[in-house]
């Protein structure tokens, strides 16, 4: 999934300056045993980042319910 067009306040919790030129691109893989999803974010900024910043995350199966993402649709 590829997002751009992002209007928000800051980067993260901590304040990090963004642009309007960031761009972010998520990666979601499931592994072969379907116990592990694999999280991937990577983020492009050529005005307020030197590197693409990269996260990664992994969540395993453990019968648990994922808690949903709060987000909305832009207004637009």
């Amino acid at each position: 999934m590829e997002t751009s067009n992002i209007s928000a306040p800051a980067f993260d919790s901590q304040g990090t300056l963004m642009s309007d030129q960031i761009h972010v691109r998520e990666r979601f893989t499931v592994s072969d045993d379907q116990a592990r999803l694999d999280y991937e974010l990577v983020t492009t900024d050529p005005v307020a980042f030197e590197a693409p910043v990269v996260f990664r995350y992994e969540y395993l199966a453990l019968e648990e319910e994922f808690a949903p993402a709060l987000c909305s649709p832009s207004s637009q």
